[in-house]
């Protein structure tokens, strides 16, 4: 059942495996959505973009079948060389120019080791445990040179 002011409507939406009917509620006074437009509405979604401070963002687009429009959520995660530490937070700054740029905190750059050889890590890590040195990372110190024979991951 719908609720007062909209009309209990079915359609029907064409499928390569057959046809597919189901109901929804429309607003009284509207006309209804053919469902053949509704199932070939795009709602691209982005690629993950870098934001600032090692955040990166993307918009998601999901369809909502009902209205048959696009919903769009935007998602933060740490880039790869990052951990997630805290909240992930970005404000909005506009330029003098009208240029929008983004100052990002929640995440943290991986640590280097004690021979200063730089961490990192898989994008969207959320700990600093998912930070490593690679495999095949060489180096070298007082002692001489050296190369890392597996992962070698950050522990508590």
């Amino acid at each position: 059942t719908c609720q007062s002011g909209y009309t209990r409507t079915q359609a029907t939406v064409s499928l390569p495996c057959g046809n597919v009917s189901y109901y929804m509620c429309k607003p009284n006074g509207l006309t209804p959505i053919d469902p053949d437009d509704c199932a070939t509405l795009f709602c691209p979604s982005t690629q993950w973009g870098a934001v600032s401070g090692g955040v990166e963002k993307r918009t998601v687009q999901t369809k909502d079948w009902e209205n048959c429009t696009c919903v769009k959520s935007t998602e933060y995660r740490c880039g790869a060389g990052y951990y997630q530490n805290g909240t992930i937070k970005c404000n909005g700054m506009m330029s003098p120019d009208g240029t929008q740029s983004y100052i990002c905190f929640g995440c943290k750059v991986c640590p280097s080791s004690e021979d200063d050889i730089a961490g990192t890590s898989a994008a969207g890590s959320d700990s600093i445990t998912s930070c490593y040195i690679p495999s095949g990372t060489t180096g070298s110190n007082t002692t001489g040179t050296f190369t890392y024979t597996g992962d070698s991951y950050y522990c508590n």
